[in-house]
């Protein structure tokens, strides 16, 4: 295993790049576990154990429902305190960078839902 890159965050973009295809799309045409480590080999040793652990964590997430906490704890803020500090639509067009981007389509639709609840409950 080789050392991760400690400037760069780990994403899911950044290991299927590096794997060269969508890990979750993955399928190694074996029956079993034993099978696909004995007689396929194993795509996924370029892996650093960081990213490995990625891999890992990415799958025991999805299965997971998503809450606020959720989100919360993936982004390392309370999504509904952000402030990206950009006071007029013209500063919009400046580029900056998007915390928001490491969460999933489903993930951000949560959190429009969240907003529209929030709006209708005041």
């Amino acid at each position: 295993m080789e050392k991760a890159n400690a400037d760069k965050p780990i994403t899911k973009e950044s290991i299927d790049k590096k794997l060269g295809f969508d890990f979750t799309t993955y399928d190694d045409g074996s029956t079993t576990d034993t099978e696909s480590y004995f007689h396929y080999g194993d795509p996924f040793d370029v892996l650093t154990d960081e990213e490995l652990e990625f891999v890992i964590e990415y799958f025991v997430d999805r299965d997971k429902p998503i809450t606020k906490e959720s989100i919360d704890k993936k982004l390392g803020f309370d999504f509904t305190t952000y402030d990206d500090g950009i006071s007029i639509d013209t500063e919009s067009d400046i580029p900056h960078e998007n915390p928001f981007d490491v969460l999933t389509d489903k993930e951000i639709d949560f959190i429009i839902d969240y907003g529209i609840e929030q709006i209708n409950n005041n």
